[in-house]
């Protein structure tokens, strides 16, 4: 808890983000690249 307290909520948010971007990317590259371009 100490060591997860000292860094900024800043750095956590940008940390999950990049986890759902690479989710995302995942989840497009197992959809069919004509139903990804539709959905984007």
């Amino acid at each position: 808890m100490i060591g997860e307290a000292t860094i900024p909520l800043r750095e956590i948010r940008e940390l999950n983000t990049k986890k759902e971007v690479k989710i995302i990317e995942e989840i497009k590259q197992q959809i069919p690249k004509n139903t990804g371009s539709s959905i984007v």
